[in-house]
This record gives structure tokens, C-alpha cells and sequence, in this order.
């Protein structure tokens, strides 16, 4: 029992499936009824094992203000929060809004940020060490960055900061000494 006087619900048995019926919480296992309880009666359910929860259940639980964790082993990996209840969801959701209404605009913004810090990065060990051959690859970058500035499209923005970036790790190569062996920048899948 919590302090609030509501049950926290723990599923501990393999291949359990917590669902809905008839406006109840309903788990089964191999289809018999392992119990039956009121949302209002839980303040949190708690899965321990591998088991199976319906989106009905889901939206019950959140309609009641019924906190949902999983765990693997003695480990949390997830928590499920009433949506309501979050001030970060709110934020989220203006952020998506404003995405979509401005994503050209955004994507500009992020692309210039990192190509002028790639840029900014280069320019400082070219005036530290004179580094002459890191200068074709300032010049491309500043390149790329004005494309991305006449940029109509995200797509274009996205060709063109991926342009900046390769000249950015080409210059790197030129900073780290030989005997590292260092020829370009591994990328991982994406």
C-alpha cells in the first residue's frame, strides 16, 4: 500500500498480459485470470518480467493517474508519466509545432551553428601552428555555410552542412600527427 492508500501492482510472472475489461484492470497468464483490480484502487503498476501490456491498459493507467515502470532485472528501463503532469511535454509539443511551421528555418540554424564552430575550430590551430593547407578547407566550409544560407529547401541544407563536415575532417587530418595514422572520420550508421 502506498501513502496515498492506492496499491502499487507488481507483474512478476512470465508472459503476463495486463489488459482491460469492463473499465478494470484485468492479468492473465496463459489466459487464466490472475486478478482483477479498479484504477482507482492503484497508484502504480510495476512490470518485473517480460509481459505484454495493451494500449488500452496504457490509457487506462493515464486516464487514473497510474504511474507505469519497467524493469529489467533490478534495473528501471522505462517510466510512463500522465502526460497532463509533465511540463516537458507541453514544451515538447511547441517545439514539435513550431518544427513544422519552421523546419527550414531551424534546420538553417543548427547547420550554420556547427559549420561555424567546424570553421572556428580550424581557424584557431591555423593561427596557432600556421597551417597554410588548412586554408582550402576554411574556404570550403565558409562555402558550404553561404549554401546553406540560400538554401530553399531542408534537403539542400542537409547536402550541404554533410559538404562542410567532410571538409572540416579533412582539415583534422591534417592536425593529428602521422604516426596515429589517422586518415578520415569513421561514420556510424545512422
Amino acid at each position: 500500500m502506498s501513502s496515498k492508500g492506492r496499491k502499487i501492482i507488481f507483474i512478476k510472472d512470465w508472459g503476463s498480459y495486463l489488459s482491460v475489461k469492463n473499465g478494470m484492470f484485468v492479468c492473465k497468464v496463459k489466459k487464466e485470470v490472475k486478478w482483477t483490480i479498479s484504477p482507482v484502487e492503484v497508484e502504480a503498476i510495476v512490470f518485473l518480467v517480460n509481459s505484454l501490456v495493451s494500449t488500452e491498459a496504457i490509457k487506462l493507467a493515464q486516464e487514473y493517474g497510474v504511474t507505469i515502470f519497467f524493469f529489467n532485472g533490478n534495473k528501471p528501463i522505462s517510466l510512463l508519466l500522465n502526460a497532463k503532469y509533465s511540463g516537458s511535454m507541453r514544451i515538447w509539443l511547441h517545439q514539435m509545432r513550431a518544427y513544422k511551421k519552421r523546419d527550414l528555418e531551424f534546420a538553417k540554424e543548427f547547420a550554420k551553428g556547427k559549420l561555424n564552430n567546424q570553421l572556428a575550430h580550424l581557424r584557431y590551430y591555423y593561427k596557432k601552428y600556421d597551417i597554410k593547407d588548412l586554408l582550402q578547407y576554411m574556404g570550403k566550409i565558409e562555402g558550404a555555410l553561404n549554401d546553406v544560407k540560400l538554401s530553399k529547401t531542408v534537403d539542400e541544407v542537409r547536402h550541404y552542412e554533410a559538404e562542410g563536415a567532410r571538409n572540416y575532417w579533412k582539415g583534422v587530418v591534417m592536425l593529428v600527427p602521422k604516426e596515429l595514422e589517422f586518415k578520415k572520420r569513421e561514420k556510424r550508421g545512422a
